[in-house]
């Protein structure tokens, strides 16, 4: 959809706004086009791809960005704000922290950042990725200030939308400082809170608080080697082998005021 956009940005804003809308669940279900759903865990939860994976929001707000059409976003915002609602009550460990209920549900299918998996439905839920942590945080942002935007129009429900935005604005707050605390021998590392030990893999993926505007600019001056070349230790999923990863490690470039390397990576 995003690169629809360039072409053809009204399209693209029906199609993404037509996916939330006509989504049978808030998290957006990955389906077969007979309707049945082919993502479903080991545990039996069906599962969409979560908010870091193409970073579906940021791509939204791009589109509002590009169109600033807003009967557009007033009917986008409620099914935004339940698909991040939904992984803040349904994708939460003990502690408070972000969870994948599989490697599908990442859209990183079986990589070795998650550790042993029989198929990509396995269980992972015992371990924090940065990504994910990252992604909430945008996303409540651009949440926050949708609903900021909202209140402004003189709209019955403003008042709501105010609401709605400090309540958004907490979120990323909360998820800003979790990403930062998951900084470890310079690296954004996954935890593993049952074995209660840091990974020691580095992936692509970690680089995503920097793109999610949440890493220090102290994180992101030690950071800088690998956002020019970012790790391709993982054998299936090579940074610049799958468009939601060169994305992340491009924009991730261009946020650290990088713009040669940024641009050498997309080359």
């Amino acid at each position: 959809a995003l690169f629809l956009s360039y072409a053809d940005p009204e399209l693209a804003a029906e199609v993404i706004l037509g996916h939330f809308e006509a989504a049978p669940h808030p998290n957006l279900p990955c389906m077969r086009e007979d309707g049945s759903f082919n993502m479903v865990a080991d545990d039996g939860q069906i599962c969409g791809t979560a908010p870091e994976w193409g970073y579906p929001l940021w791509c939204c707000q791009q589109l509002w960005l590009r169109l600033g059409d807003l009967s557009w976003l007033q009917r986008l915002y409620p099914c935004a704000a339940a698909y991040v609602r939904w992984w803040l009550d349904h994708r939460r460990d003990p502690e408070g922290w972000e969870v994948y209920g599989c490697s599908w549900e990442s859209g990183q299918d079986v990589s070795s950042r998650f550790g042993p998996q029989q198929t990509g439905g396995t269980i992972i839920q015992h371990l924090r990725p940065v990504d994910l942590q990252a992604s909430i945080a945008q996303g409540a942002t651009i949440l926050a200030s949708w609903a900021t935007l909202l209140a402004e129009e003189d709209h019955p429900e403003n008042d709501a939308y105010r609401a709605e935005a400090e309540r958004w604005q907490s979120v990323a707050d909360d998820f800003t400082l979790k990403t930062r605390q998951m900084w470890h021998n310079s690296w954004f590392s996954d935890y593993d809170s049952v074995a209660g030990v840091w990974s020691s893999e580095r992936d692509a993926m970690h680089l995503s608080p920097v793109f999610c505007g949440v890493a220090t600019q102290e994180q992101i001056e030690q950071l800088r080697p690998a956002l020019a070349q970012p790790p391709a230790n993982n054998p299936y999923w090579r940074p610049l082998s799958w468009p939601p990863l060169v994305m992340t490690v491009v924009e991730a470039a261009r946020v650290a005021q990088m713009p040669a390397e940024a641009a050498e990576l997309a080359y």
